[in-house]
């Protein structure tokens, strides 16, 4: 039996099998992006690109003092701000510095998250040893560069341990709180700082 298949038929049995591979060729790729991207996705492979956008934050860097001797309390100007739950913590240390002649230009809450050390104290290039003298009233505070601090001044963030604020530190205080923090860098060597 010998059919003849006219050339209509055939031609339909051509765009049929053309449509077969051009639509499974598309499903196919389809699914290869499909595992391609669930294998990134699920960190099994690292995406091949570095996008700038998603690349993390600098740390902030612990700067070294630029001297060994501490500043004098009445030329520092500082903002302090309260990062715990409890209430008045600010305004109380606030008051202390004021007393040892800092001046205090601010005195609120911390906008951002509780911070754990005693206090952070933020500071530009101007204000390191500011900073540093600072750290005579927190037993157990630590300093941290802040680029963007264009001034001498400084701002102190209490934080969740801050127990045992010093009312008005002594020489020898005030020499161990001019002491470098461990792992600490020199002002020109930290982050955007030159």
């Amino acid at each position: 039996m010998n059919v003849e298949i006219s050339a209509r038929q055939r031609y339909q049995q051509q765009l049929q099998r053309r449509q077969t591979v051009v639509f499974g060729s598309i499903l196919s790729a389809m699914v290869a992006l499909l595992l391609l991207g669930a294998v990134f996705w699920t960190g099994l492979t690292p995406f091949p690109f570095d996008p700038g956008f998603s690349a993390p934050a600098k740390p902030i860097s612990t700067p070294c003092p630029t001297g060994t001797k501490p500043v004098d309390p009445k030329t520092i100007t500082a903002q302090v701000y309260n990062s715990t739950t409890r209430t008045g913590l600010a305004g109380t240390a606030a008051k202390n510095l004021q007393a040892n002649g800092v001046t205090v230009t601010e005195s609120s809450n911390w906008s951002g998250r509780a911070l754990e050390p005693s206090a952070t104290i933020f500071a530009g290039a101007g204000g390191i040893d500011s900073a540093y003298t600072l750290r005579a009233f927190f037993p157990g505070s630590t300093v941290q560069f802040d680029a963007t601090q264009t001034n001498d001044s400084v701002y102190v963030v209490l934080g969740t341990d801050e127990k045992d604020m010093v009312a008005k530190p002594t020489a020898e205080q005030y020499a161990t709180a001019m002491q470098p923090i461990e792992g600490c860098q020199a002002v020109k060597s930290v982050g955007d700082s030159k």
